[in-house]
């Protein structure tokens, strides 16, 4: 084998060498980003689940107020209010989630 062979040779081994630890770093940030894609998805899927029992929660709560007005009152001190549909937060710029004195 001569020399200029050897040398390509050696050249091609370290392309190729450098072209598997290229591939091996791309594969463990694509691994990296479907983790975090997997956990997104999760949170979602669990946020959806919280939706509908937290809707219960609501509902049932706006029918108890229209019995109990202590219940009322304690719900207005955080600005919510209690329609004959959907019971919604009004939030008021500066305002906090702290009930009023």
């Amino acid at each position: 084998m001569s020399r200029t062979q050897i040398l390509i040779l050696n050249v091609l081994a370290v392309f190729f060498l450098l072209l598997t630890g290229t591939r091996y770093l791309l594969l463990q940030d694509v691994e990296r980003h479907r983790r975090e894609l997997q956990l997104s998805q999760a949170l979602v899927v669990q946020a959806k689940q919280s939706e509908q029992v937290l809707r219960q929660i609501i509902l049932r709560l706006a029918q108890s107020s229209q019995r109990e007005p202590d219940l009322k009152d304690l719900l207005k001190q955080y600005n919510i209010t209690i329609g004959p549909s959907v019971p919604s937060v009004s939030p008021q710029p500066g305002v906090s989630a702290a009930p009023k004195p």
